[in-house]
């Protein structure tokens, strides 16, 4: 009996640097478009599955969170505890209602600068503390 054939698509074709392969595109985990190239169709066909197959496993097989599951978590925990405290006349506003797990611009206050005095103040509360590189900087204004 004869060994069954495995079929074989066409990819399109591409010239690099004078040489030509063949190249087909796939999405990864993560949405993005990776391109693989091969000098013949069977490399790039082998390609396509093994990253196919790898995909598959890092998605099915993750056991541990990604930094953006883990942060978008955390976010709504402590946007749950701010609501739940506002509610509760705990605080006067939720400093949360802005975030939101896809980031973004907060809306900020208005701030003022230090006036002399008070910068002065704050430079004579903290001379005798060992916080030389924050005095340091205040000194010369860099923090503000």
């Amino acid at each position: 009996m004869a060994a069954k054939r495995k079929r074989i698509p066409r990819y399109s074709k591409v010239q690099i640097n004078g040489h030509e392969y063949y190249k087909t595109d796939i999405e990864d985990a993560d949405g993005k478009r990776v391109i693989l190239y091969g000098k013949n169709r069977e490399e790039v066909y082998d390609k396509e599955m093994a990253a196919l197959e790898q995909i598959d496993n890092d998605t099915f097989r993750r056991t541990s969170p990604t930094v953006a599951e883990y942060c978008e978590k955390w976010l709504l925990l402590y946007k749950s505890i701010f609501r739940a405290d506002k509610e509760s006349h705990v605080i006067d506003t939720n400093p949360t209602i802005y975030l939101e797990a896809k980031g973004g611009d907060v809306p900020q206050e208005e701030r003022q600068a230090l006036t002399d005095e008070q910068a002065e103040r704050l430079l004579d509360a903290i001379r005798g503390l060992c916080l030389f590189p924050a005095y340091q900087g205040l000194k010369i204004g860099i923090i503000r």
